[in-house]
C-alpha cells in the first residue's frame, strides 16, 4: 500500500477552501500512486478556532461535508483520513463544560476523524485523549476504543494526536489486528519529540506502522511543527518539511508476521501483569 502524508499550512473556518485544498492534494497523491491520504486533525474547520466557531462548524459524521469528500476520493480513486468536529446527539456522550457532568439536551462535539473510500464511510473515531484547554474546552471525549476496518486489504485503525501518545491505544489497536494506524494531527513546535521519537516508537513496539500527518505553520496561538511522518516496524521512518507544506509519499511495509524473536505482542509476559 502507498499513503500519501499531506502537511497543509492551517486556513481556520474555511470549510470550502479546506474542500478546494484536499482535492488538489488528492489529485496530487492520485498522480503518485498513493492508495489512501492522510490530512490532519481537524482539516474541515480549523483547531485552534473558538469553542463557538466549533460547534457551528460541526456536522454528523456522515453529513454534507463529509459527502463531498466521499465525491472527491472517488473522483481520484484515493482513500481519505481526515479531522473534522462531529456534532454528536444531545444524549450520547458527556458535554466538556465545568465537571464534565452530562447534560441533558446538550448535544456533545467530538473532535473526530473519518476514513473514506470512494462514496463508502469507513470508520470514525472519536479521540479518546483530549489535549489540554485547547481540547477540553471544545469537545466531548470519545467513549470508544479504536475499531479496525479492512482498507484495500490492510487492517486500518484511526487515531488522532495525543491518542498516539499513549502506549494503550496503538496496543490495542494491534491486539485487535490492525497492521497500519492512521493518525490525523495537530502537533505544535515544542512537542517534536513526539514525530521524531514517539511516533516511531509505537509503531517498532507494536509490529506495525503508523502514518501521522501534521499541519505546519501558525493558527491562533499555535504553531504547528510539520515533520509528518511514516514510521514502519523496523525502525524506518520518512518525515516530512519541518518548515513549508509538503506530501510525503511512501510504499508501506506489508503487515509483519507474528511470531519472530522481536513480536512484543507475542512474547510479553502477560501473566506477570494480570
Amino acid at each position: 500500500m502507498r499513503v500519501a502524508l499531506w502537511q497543509p499550512a492551517p486556513h481556520p473556518l474555511d470549510p470550502q477552501g479546506a474542500l478546494a485544498r484536499l482535492d488538489e492534494a488528492l489529485g496530487r497523491a492520485a498522480q503518485a500512486g498513493a492508495d489512501v491520504l492522510v490530512a490532519p486533525e481537524m482539516l474541515t474547520s480549523g483547531y485552534d478556532i473558538s469553542a463557538a466557531d466549533t460547534r457551528a462548524l460541526a456536522e454528523p459524521a456522515d453529513g454534507p461535508t463529509t459527502q463531498r469528500v466521499r465525491e472527491l476520493s472517488s473522483r481520484h480513486a484515493v482513500a481519505v483520513a481526515y479531522g473534522f468536529p462531529e456534532a454528536g446527539l444531545p444524549d450520547d456522550g458527556r458535554s466538556p463544560a465545568e465537571d464534565g457532568s452530562p447534560e441533558p439536551g446538550v448535544a456533545p462535539v467530538y473532535n473526530s476523524a473519518n476514513l473514506v473510500d470512494g462514496d463508502q464511510l469507513l470508520l470514525t473515531h472519536r479521540k479518546m485523549q483530549l489535549f489540554g484547554d485547547l481540547d477540553r474546552a471544545r469537545f466531548t471525549p470519545g467513549p470508544s476504543v479504536p475499531h479496525v476496518v479492512n482498507l484495500r486489504g490492510r487492517a486500518v485503525s484511526l487515531l488522532i494526536c495525543f491518542d498516539v501518545e499513549f502506549p494503550e491505544t496503538v496496543r490495542f489497536a494491534a491486539e485487535a489486528g490492525a497492521d497500519l494506524v492512521l493518525v490525523p494531527t495537530a502537533n505544535m513546535r515544542g512537542f517534536e519529540s513526539v514525530n521524531r521519537v514517539l511516533v516511531p516508537a509505537r509503531a517498532i513496539e507494536n509490529g506495525l506502522t503508523v502514518a501521522y500527518a501534521n499541519w505546519v505553520g501558525a493558527e491562533g496561538e499555535q504553531d504547528y511543527c510539520g515533520l509528518s511522518v511514516v514510521a514502519a516496524p523496523d525502525g524506518t521512518a520518512h518525515w516530512g518539511a519541518e518548515h513549508g507544506e509538503d506530501l510525503v509519499v511512501v510504499d508501506v511495509p506489508e503487515p509483519t508476521l507474528r511470531g519472530g524473536d522481536d513480536d512484543h505482542l507475542t512474547l510479553l509476559r502477560r501473566d506477570l501483569f494480570s
